[in-house]
């Protein structure tokens, strides 16, 4: 133990979470910024060194690819040299390799290969022909969601129950699905976790041989585990495993993360042991206890006190804006004010339709930014949808607007239909659209419907008795070419879109004419900075876990936005927006600015809510009032 001099570079309970756990089931709690990753490797290490346990037999999963390729290169550097981890990487690698080995015992062939999203969407559209499902009723890509859950949860396709209209769909088209897979010798990502634990429950040769191979078990990013994942651990652990992980970061159930896999380890394992790592090394004491004030209102959590010898640092800043544009202004006037690198902000949003306005007002001041794991505003596929729809209300002429919508929401007009349009229409000496909109005779009934619709919307329009206004026409789009239904079936994503489209029907309440409007559409467009390495990051708090900035500004923080009023009525929901907000606010080191607005127009309409419960949750000593 005293030659593994590479301890003194820990503190001591990190130490601990290194040293023991040997023959007792292992809990590290590693609170945010506690160098969980540096405890993690250097374990891997001292067990090869000091327990000269061969990397062979050692079982590390996480989550990521990059969490897996940081793991394995500071292992390198410690133990100066690369070595073969078979068992290392993520829950879907690790596993994938193991079914390429062992597969044929459940008759899976060796040359399988892993379908991706396109893959998927393109067998469930054929089956949905095959079936005579409605797409423009169902998602493809919603039901798809829905046999992963299933699939999550360990659930055969002839186990498979649905308690509503949509849920039949799933039962349905599951088993045809799996079947389709099969004849293309494929699976998908959820196949892999759902066929190891086939595996592993139903051949006990296998399972005992492979887990006796193992001598030490680690799980990262314990708390995100779902309920396969937590099976298939379940079924190869043994007293020598170790579980890292932070309940007060878990903020993915809607992915199905289950949050008592975590809180259940001593249910799991009665004689197992919880060491807590506490020394936060990121942020300054203001910001730490602060944060820490927010989440100890919390009833799902092992108990912890985050503590740093950092520097006490500055207060953080709450800021009262009068509207979310007095809120970019704020935002804006703080990045000028202080004159450091621009890479040195975040600005975090609880949804992603709050970036619209702090995008117009970075793009006005030449300040260059980025939407991480994102798209800007005008990129996403909604907002570029009800753009082209107006952009060929106005101008029929507009090609590229037209095919973007011709079929969307989906009405069986394929590549096929619009190669002859172009066709007849170029013979005609004329674009497609003005093809469509003079030709009628030689359309089929599908194009029909929707020149019906543009038909209407241009009278619409360009009517000398309407009285509506941009906002108000855009609104109207929206719902005659019912766009609602056509994305809510994708699930949260397809809410996503709503709130987007909403933002931009609110943004439009500023415009005279659609012709304005759309201009200064592609105005912003054109006027985007170009991306360097020196900007500001913008991203919804989700995306930001695993990630630091010196200085971070949380804008929102009102009831119904954070916490989200979808989360009002149930207390777990309500626990996991206060988690976010944990999230959030221990992604700075240095400053921390919160900021509400008196009222806000948001997807639409004015919103005069109050302040976030989580700001009074914070130790006033720790605020200070920005003015």
């Amino acid at each position: 133990m005293n030659n593994f001099r590479m301890l003194n570079d820990l503190n001591n309970k990190q130490k601990e979470a290194v040293l023991e756990g040997i023959n007792i089931p292992l809990l590290v709690l590693a609170g945010a910024g506690s160098g969980k990753t540096k405890a993690l490797t250097y374990k891997i290490a001292y067990l090869i060194k000091e327990k000269n346990i061969h990397p062979s037999e050692i079982f590390a999963v996480t989550f990521t690819n990059k969490a897996a390729f940081e793991i394995r290169e500071r292992i390198t550097d410690l133990l100066g040299g690369h070595l073969y981890f078979p068992y290392l990487g993520t829950f879907h690698s690790v596993f994938l390799n193991i079914l390429r080995l062992e597969g044929e015992r459940i008759n899976l062939s060796k040359n399988l290969v892993i379908f991706d999203d396109d893959d998927q969407e393109k067998i469930m559209k054929e089956i949905f022909k095959e079936l005579n499902i409605d797409s423009s009723k169902f998602s493809p890509n919603a039901i798809l969601s829905g046999i992963s859950k299933a699939k999550s949860n360990y659930v055969f396709p002839s186990e498979y129950i649905a308690n509503d209209f949509y849920e039949e769909i799933i039962q349905a088209t599951y088993p045809l699905y799996q079947k389709r897979l099969k004849e293309n010798n494929a699976m998908d990502f959820d196949d892999i976790l759902f066929n190891s634990l086939y595996l592993l429950k139903n051949d006990i040769d296998f399972k005992n041989k492979f887990k006796n191979s193992l001598k030490y078990i680690l799980v990262d990013e314990y708390q995100d585990t779902n309920n396969i994942q937590y099976n298939l651990i379940k079924e190869i652990s043994c007293d020598n495993v170790c579980f890292v992980g932070d309940p007060d970061q878990n903020i993915y159930s809607w992915r199905g993360t289950n949050i008592q896999n975590i809180l259940s380890f001593k249910k799991d394992f009665p004689n197992g042991r919880i060491i807590k790592l506490e020394q936060n090394y990121r942020s300054t004491k203001r910001i730490l206890a602060a944060s820490q004030s927010v989440i100890a209102q919390n009833r799902l959590r092992y108990e912890k006190k985050l503590w740093t010898e950092n520097q006490v640092g500055h207060p953080v800043k709450l800021y009262q804006a009068l509207d979310e544009v007095d809120e970019a202004r704020y935002v804006v006037d703080k990045i000028k004010i202080l004159k450091t690198n621009f890479s040195d902000y975040a600005v975090l949003y609880r949804t992603n339709a709050q970036s619209r306005v702090i995008e117009e007002y970075f793009v006005r001041d030449q300040i260059p930014y980025r939407i991480f794991g994102g798209l800007k505003f005008y990129q996403r596929k909604e907002i570029k949808d009800i753009v082209s729809y107006l952009r060929f209300i106005v101008n029929p002429n507009d090609t590229v607007a037209l095919t973007r919508i011709i079929n969307v929401p989906t009405r069986k007009i394929g590549a096929t239909t619009l190669s002859r349009l172009q066709e007849q229409a170029s013979l005609e000496g004329l674009s497609i659209g003005e093809y469509i909109l003079n030709m009628k005779e030689s359309l089929t009934p599908q194009v029909l419907s929707f020149v019906g619709i543009i038909e209407d919307l241009r009278k619409c329009l360009s009517s000398v008795n309407s009285e509506l206004t941009p906002s108000e026409f855009i609104k109207y789009v929206v719902k005659k070419i019912d766009y609602e239904k056509y994305v809510l079936p994708e699930g949260d994503l397809g809410i996503s879109r709503m709130e987007n489209i909403y933002e931009f029907i609110g943004m439009a309440l500023k415009y005279e004419t659609i012709t304005d409007l759309l201009f200064d559409i592609s105005l912003v467009q054109k006027e985007e900075i170009e991306e360097s390495s020196n900007v500001v990051t913008m991203m919804s708090i989700h995306q930001a876990k695993g990630l630091e900035f010196k200085n971070v500004f949380i804008i929102g923080m009102e009831e119904n936005i954070f916490p989200h009023q979808r989360s009002f009525m149930d207390l777990e929901q309500m626990e996991e927006e206060r988690r976010l907000c944990y999230v959030a606010m221990t992604r700075a080191k240095e400053r921390l600015f919160l900021s509400f607005a008196q009222k806000r127009m948001l997807y639409g309409r004015y919103q005069d809510n109050p302040p976030s419960r989580f700001l009074s949750d914070i130790d006033p000593d720790h605020i200070d009032y920005d003015y």
